[in-house]
């Protein structure tokens, strides 16, 4: 191949995908659906597609969680209503007798 060419990469396009080729950043295009790309010149490369997740997402879900902890000890729940709302947060809904076993 002589020029510049673009190499496919089989998978959706999403702005959190990188590419390397030779180790330096370059841009990733989505081409075509379920197909991105990056755009080479002729020659041997090693290229290496990264998918990073956002970070402030995860780092805003662990924020929420701990302050939501903080405001509940702070509020100082007693124990019968700390016990109350784990059950409304985490009772499993498999063990609830279905509306034949109520008839029986």
């Amino acid at each position: 191949m002589q020029g510049t060419a673009y190499v496919l990469f089989k998978m959706n396009f999403h702005p959190n995908w990188n590419a390397l080729v030779d180790g330096k950043p370059t841009k990733v295009f989505a081409l075509s659906p379920g197909f991105m790309g990056i755009s080479v010149d002729s020659g041997i490369h090693d290229i290496d597609f990264q998918y990073k997740p956002d970070r402030p997402r995860i780092v805003l879900c662990v924020v929420a969680f701990v302050t939501t902890l903080g405001f509940l000890i702070a509020v100082g729940l007693s124990d019968e209503c700390f016990v109350k709302l784990s059950c409304l947060l985490f009772y499993n809904h498999a063990n609830k007798p279905t509306r034949d076993a109520k008839k029986q």
